[in-house]
């Protein structure tokens, strides 16, 4: 998995990124815009990825499925919650169990950000046109996406 300061260059990737920019083509979103739109998705679902893949890596390294081990560690949350500190936290665990759905995350989260992206294509054809890409300071390694973004 590459970074985002450091891309791979791979096929896979480029195709991958090409597929969303066309995507996005169209929308009124200038090239640099549309890439870091793409980088912004791509950065959610490879977040989420991650998070999953650590909370497998947990289940083998443990034994313990996640009930397992909230169940363990509920004494510790208690104690902490018992102090008042966080009083907006215990007043939303005291109207019930909160039960976490990786596909309901996934999907708020995913929603959220493309209702966002839709507003900012929505605010994009109210407002002037931005200053093209090769007029814009892009100072270190974003200097490779904006001249891959000049070469197509």
């Amino acid at each position: 998995m590459g970074g985002f300061t450091r891309p791979s260059a791979t096929p896979q990737a480029m195709r991958y990124t090409e597929r969303v920019l066309s995507n996005l083509k169209g929308t009124g979103l200038d090239p640099h815009d549309m890439i870091y739109t793409h980088l912004t998705l791509f950065a959610y679902v490879q977040g989420l990825v991650v998070a999953v893949e650590s909370e497998d890596r947990a289940l083998q390294d443990t034994g313990m499925s996640g009930d397992e081990w909230m169940a363990r560690n509920e004494p510790q949350f208690e104690a902490i919650t018992a102090a008042g500190t966080y009083p907006l936290l215990n007043s939303m665990l005291e109207q019930g169990e909160f039960e976490l759905d990786i596909d309901t995350l996934f999907e708020f989260g995913l929603r959220r950000t493309l209702n966002g992206v839709g507003a900012m294509i929505g605010n994009t054809r109210q407002m002037p046109p931005k200053r093209p890409v090769n007029e814009r300071d892009h100072s270190g390694n974003g200097r490779f996406l904006a001249n891959l973004l000049m070469r197509s």
